[in-house]
């Protein structure tokens, strides 16, 4: 009987350890869920376990008098800051500050923890994973997204993700793919919609780890999509968030929409081809002698449609020989029939204005919507942009952004273009392209930023020198030097 009491003891003591290592484990189980910690109506709290922080993601309009719905794990006891918590009920917080360091004790049998929780108004993700994940194929992973509305539900979906890009992959901090599941088979695409965004079924997180100010790329398409007039300017949407991988954050992401079929609201006769390097034959020099039959042609590649199901170069190889190939007088009459014109100059301005030297061979799309559609070019990751290199380096505001595409436009003057090049330049510049404008942009997402300390955040966890306000300024200063450049180029 001695020996059976004992053994029971044992027992007890042994599920208490293992209930106490429980909780902070980094290990999913198999539906890819982790152990609870706090949730805070009916949102968890995101864990960093290496500097046992806690961060929950709440907007300014419910941190008075907060009194949130609590859950934590029935085997624990938890004290924020002089309140204990009373486990599935509301507690009264009172009114909370955002970005506060508040002391959190969690004692679970015989063991005693500390940690920090932040409120903050960044929306956090996290992604949930059995798997390391890797340069493809995607890995089984869970995303969760916590929105800072109170009354917004979390988004929690099945996904498959893998890192993503070609030189970011050098750098510790990686850009991710998401494809959305609906089950975890990963056999079963899905569609999701985020934040206001439209439903999608491909997203990505950018790292933006070369980007100084972390935020080149969503200021550029936010102007890039703002410009009135007859022109199509398709773009993505982003938002700022922070990511974490289990229990690890990784710092602030963009949280971005992705061109596919779906979101570009195609059909089955439409094309997309993607520029995948600097290249003669992407920046229209050169025409590829080999005829297009796969995937690849050249440095082009084709997106859509599914180059698994069907190859289409036609209409894209048409355009390529033109601009390449043919005589001044035949490029004039024809070109405007292959290519929306008022989209070429948008774009032409546009990247000369954020001074895109990356966008004009790579990181450009060319986008078909049916066979009688005309080709709209796309912009793609614009990090290297507004006075910075690809890779961080300072750029000239005095250079002018071509090709063989734009030269040719020039030369040959077809449709009157030079003449609508100008006016279009002087009508941009008394709206979008103001001064005041632009700069206000780029003011809007770094007060953002600031809010969500980020610059504090990426420094000590990535062990990087950002200083948000002298690039502020460095932008502001080259905004004005480049205006004034392009204003005499353009007569304005």
């Amino acid at each position: 009987m001695a020996k059976y009491i004992s053994f029971l003891v044992f027992l007890v003591f042994l599920m208490a350890c293992q209930k106490t290592e429980g909780i902070y484990d980094n290990i999913a189980n198999e539906n890819l869920e982790l152990p609870l910690l706090l949730r805070l109506n009916r949102k968890n709290c995101v864990f960093d376990s290496h500097n046992r922080i806690l961060k929950y993601s709440i907007d300014e309009n419910s941190i008075n008098n907060f009194s949130p719905y609590v859950e934590f794990q029935r085997h624990s006891n938890i004290t924020l800051e002089s309140i204990k918590l009373t486990n599935g009920t509301v507690n009264n917080f009172g009114n909370i500050e955002l970005n506060k360091a508040y002391r959190v004790i969690i004692n679970t049998g015989n063991r005693t923890d500390e940690f920090t929780l932040f409120f903050t108004k960044i929306p956090t993700i996290q992604i949930v994973t059995a798997n390391p994940i890797i340069n493809g194929p995607k890995t089984l992973s869970r995303m969760i997204l916590n929105y800072p509305e109170i009354r917004r539900i979390s988004e929690n979906n099945w996904t498959g993700i893998e890192q993503r890009g070609s030189s970011s992959l050098r750098y510790d901090k990686k850009s991710f793919g998401i494809k959305i599941y609906s089950d975890k088979s990963k056999d079963s695409p899905s569609s999701q919609s985020y934040f206001d965004f439209k439903q999608n079924q491909k997203w990505i997180l950018d790292a933006m780890f070369v980007d100084q100010s972390r935020l080149r790329n969503k200021s550029s398409f936010e102007l890039w999509k703002s410009m009135s007039g007859p022109a199509n300017h398709i773009g993505i949407d982003s938002r700022f968030v922070e990511v974490y991988i289990n229990h690890q954050t990784l710092g602030v992401y963009s949280f971005s929409e992705n061109y596919t079929k779906e979101f570009l609201d195609a059909n089955d006769q439409c094309v997309l081809y993607a520029g995948t390097d600097n290249s003669s034959q992407t920046e229209f020099e050169t025409l590829i002698e080999k005829d297009p039959n796969s995937r690849f042609w050249g440095d082009w590649e084709q997106k859509l449609p599914n180059p698994s199901q069907e190859i289409v170069w036609d209409d894209f190889e048409a355009l390529n020989t033109l601009i390449v190939n043919s005589s001044n007088s035949e490029f004039k009459n024809t070109i405007a029939h292959h290519i929306d014109l008022n989209n070429v100059i948008d774009y032409f301005l546009f990247i000369n204005l954020i001074g895109g030297r990356d966008n004009v061979g790579k990181n450009w799309f060319f986008f078909k919507r049916d066979h009688l559609s005309k080709f709209n070019i796309i912009p793609w990751d614009m990090d290297g942009t507004w006075g910075r290199s690809p890779f961080a380096e300072k750029t000239s505001y005095s250079v002018l952004i071509t090709n063989n595409l734009f030269k040719r436009l020039l030369e040959t003057d077809p449709a009157n273009y030079k003449l609508r090049l100008k006016e279009r330049w002087k009508e941009l510049r008394l709206a979008e392209f103001s001064e005041s404008n632009l700069n206000g942009i780029i003011a809007s997402n770094f007060a953002e930023l600031d809010s969500y300390k980020v610059e504090g955040l990426e420094n000590n966890l990535w062990k990087v020198n950002l200083n948000l306000k002298n690039e502020q300024f460095y932008m502001a200063t080259w905004v004005s030097n480049r205006l004034e450049f392009l204003d005499e180029r353009f007569e304005y």
